[in-house]
């Protein structure tokens, strides 16, 4: 599912990101490739015509309107607090957005056009949160190398995981306003042994994803030196996080802070949950796999499901997982809204084939969260089919991060390689994927493989699809920016 990058860009990329080229997630630090897009100023003033965009097709709005970036290059609108900008999530009601930035230790907050999905930073301590005053920023604990982040379904909340401050920041939120306050003391985060006046907590050594249940009342995080998954009760009137207790607090690969012991969580590093509450998985990159959970709805305790169906990975280890494909160094996995298939998605397909990278396909059993990859070539998607016989893709080497549109017929995919977002039509009936041919099947930083031409894409790490499914924003750690395009 990746496009073809060509070998000196990646040997570039190495070099100037200082990391392994096949986890594009464990970034040190941000660079900047400014490349004006002069195309998409063109289309947008009307002087040359758009390519024809097929349904769900992506166009990235004009100008300014088109993007957000720490430097204000590439034709985009300053904005502060966006170094190493990882994630970024829009609220239920459309009108702000949030995005964390590791490098700047922050949450930028942004007004959003609920019309347009353009995206304008609020002025002075109102525009972002920080670990210090920099930036004119407000200050804020627990954002040390802030990355994940989850937003409450009542609005009333947001939640930011921060691997270097081992934390989780707790966040009230002004739902008329979109303005954020850290609750005070202990209420304001979560960490080990409650260091920098948190609340006490297990298993959160370098967390980094974080998810609101549907119900709004519990919070899951996925840490991957603790290796483990962590679970909290969530007060739905002032947003302060508990973890349950004992074992019912954590589950980890070995067991350790007094965690219940599970499986395939070996470097877990992405936490997700189906739309109708009863699941949770969390994707694992040293395990290779994908573990899957039962959540107890009333107290939101999690329960590996037993056997094979606990887990699925590369090679069937992990403690007898069922075995598959195209899952090496997996790092994200997304259910759909009808709850009827999931897709993996992982930077290296192969051992052999580093950097290649592949999205996995799943039919999920809706009434117990068990995946099974599907046969054949349709069980995966890959750049040049590797990662053991999978469909060929555009615009998909080294994918980093996926994301569905609210109707489930839409499949996007970032990929840190291609700096570039892929486009796929999902069938709702079988789960299976196609790209649409040249350039309404993606588009990318600068056009290869016969994408649509777009900014500020270089280095894509994170998407985010707006609840209304009208925009997509792509947190690009190279242009060090935020990339707004409008779905069609």
């Amino acid at each position: 599912m990746l496009q073809s990058a060509e070998t000196d860009y990646l040997d570039q990329s190495d070099e100037l990101l200082g990391r392994d080229v096949r986890n594009p997630h464990e970034l040190t630090r941000r660079t900047t490739a400014p490349l004006v897009g002069l195309l998409a100023a063109l289309v947008g003033l009307g002087l040359i015509a758009a390519p024809a965009v097929g349904s769900g097709g992506l166009v990235q709005l004009p100008g300014q309107s088109g993007c957000v970036s720490q430097t204000g290059e590439e034709g985009c609108a300053k904005a502060r607090a966006l170094e190493g900008v990882y994630t970024v999530a829009v609220t239920t009601d459309g009108r702000t957005a949030y995005a964390t930035s590791f490098d700047s230790d922050a949450i930028a907050i942004f007004a959003r056009n609920p019309r347009t999905g353009e995206l304008r930073q609020k002025q002075g301590e109102a525009g972002c949160i920080s670990l210090s005053d920099r930036e004119g920023c407000a200050v804020g604990r627990a954002l040390d190398g802030a990355r994940g982040i989850a937003r409450s379904p009542d609005g009333r909340n947001v939640y930011v995981a921060s691997p270097e401050s081992n934390a989780i920041a707790v966040f009230a939120r002004d739902q008329r306003t979109g303005a954020l306050r850290q609750l005070p003391g202990k209420g304001g985060c979560v960490s080990p042994g409650g260091e920098g006046g948190c609340e006490s907590g297990r298993g959160l050594e370098f967390v980094s994803a974080i998810t609101t249940s549907a119900d709004g009342r519990n919070v899951y995080a996925a840490a991957d030196v603790s290796n483990a998954l962590t679970v909290f009760r969530r007060n739905p009137r002032t947003g302060a996080l508990t973890q349950l207790p004992g074992q019912a607090g954590c589950i980890s690969e070995s067991g350790q802070e007094e965690c219940a012991l599970g499986r395939g969580l070996d470097q877990a590093f992405f936490v997700s949950k189906t739309r109708d509450g009863r699941n949770v998985y969390a994707a694992s990159f040293h395990s290779d796999s994908i573990a899957v959970f039962t959540r107890n709805p009333r107290t939101g305790a999690l329960s590996q499901l037993p056997g094979a169906a606990g887990c699925v990975s590369r090679d069937g280890s992990g403690g007898a997982c069922e075995k598959g494909k195209a899952l090496d160094d997996v790092q994200v996995f997304v259910p759909t809204p009808d709850g009827r298939s999931g897709y993996g998605i992982a930077p290296a397909a192969t051992s052999a084939e580093e950097g290649a990278g592949g999205i996995s396909i799943f039919d999920r059993n809706p009434k117990t969260g068990a995946l099974h990859q599907k046969a054949g070539t349709a069980g995966c998607v890959s750049f040049d089919g590797s990662g053991g016989s999978c469909e060929q893709a555009r615009a998909v080497h080294q994918p980093s991060a996926a994301t569905i549109s609210p109707d489930g017929r839409s499949l996007y995919v970032g990929s840190f390689g291609s700096n570039a977002v892929a486009i796929f039509t999902r069938n709702p009936k079988t789960g299976g994927l196609t790209q649409a041919a040249a350039a309404a099947g993606c588009i990318s930083q600068d056009g290869l493989d016969g994408c649509r031409k777009g900014r500020a894409l270089d280095g894509v790490i994170t998407l985010s699809l707006s609840p209304d499914g009208k925009n997509l924003y792509t947190a690009s750690i190279g242009s060090g920016a935020i990339a707004i395009l409008d779905r069609r």
